[in-house]
């Protein structure tokens, strides 16, 4: 990894909020920044609610004291 070159995680979520959080906690030495994708709607098209909204507060807490990083969740509705 290059030295102060920006590093970025995208993943697309349905309901798995631990895997997610697992998942920053993992990589979090890692990358510079999280983007998380997460849409109202299944593969299928049937209706769903949102949770990353939700747990943003809790992801950011996974990141600890590695405030530096951030995590920004796209709804797309």
């Amino acid at each position: 990894m290059a030295a102060g070159r920006p590093w970025l995680d995208a993943v697309l979520v349905n309901d798995e909020m631990d895997l997610l959080e697992y998942r920053i906690r993992l990589l979090a030495p890692v990358f510079s920044a999280f983007l998380v994708f997460e849409s109202d709607l299944t593969f299928s098209g049937d209706a769903k609610p949102l949770h990353a909204k939700a747990a943003r507060d809790r992801m950011v807490a996974a990141l600890g004291r590695r405030r530096r990083q951030n995590i920004s969740v796209v709804t797309v509705e």
